[in-house]
């Protein structure tokens, strides 16, 4: 089940956590930042969205159709873009991943490339939300 909640500045969507929800978020988060013509980086923003969604998707939901992922964004006053993904599962240690992560390695890279692509990133303590900020051009 899909759920779509549209306002003039947020989306909300909650989707099944499976892989074709990547790529229907992902399209989602580029209709709604092009209608809104904001002047922001689309490629960061895709590209944020789609490793926070794989990371909610793959690991915090171990793929489970029956569980699901929360995405909202929101254009704040300041002319920020707000990403926050929210997975229904048990959440993870990012204090200590942080520390290991390894753009170059074979695996574990979605942290870093959200560091590197986002200008703010948080989690909740359970560690089964990040938040991703990016500023408009």
């Amino acid at each position: 089940m899909t759920a779509i909640m549209e306002c003039s500045n947020s989306l909300k969507l909650e989707l099944p956590a499976n892989l074709d929800s990547i790529d229907w978020a992902e399209d989602r988060v580029e209709e709604f930042i092009r209608a809104n013509k904001l002047e922001i980086d689309i490629f960061a923003l895709k590209i944020m969205t789609r490793e926070a969604m794989a990371n909610a998707v793959i690991h915090g939901c171990g793929k489970n159709g029956d569980m699901t992922i929360q995405l909202e964004l929101i254009i704040d006053d300041s002319d920020r873009v707000i990403l926050k993904i929210k997975d229904s599962g048990n959440g993870f240690d990012w204090k200590t991943l942080m520390k290991y992560n390894d753009i170059l390695a074979d695996r574990g890279r979605g942290l870093p490339i959200m560091e590197i692509y986002s200008d703010q990133m948080y989690f909740n303590d359970k560690g089964n939300e990040v938040v991703l900020i990016k500023s408009c051009n």
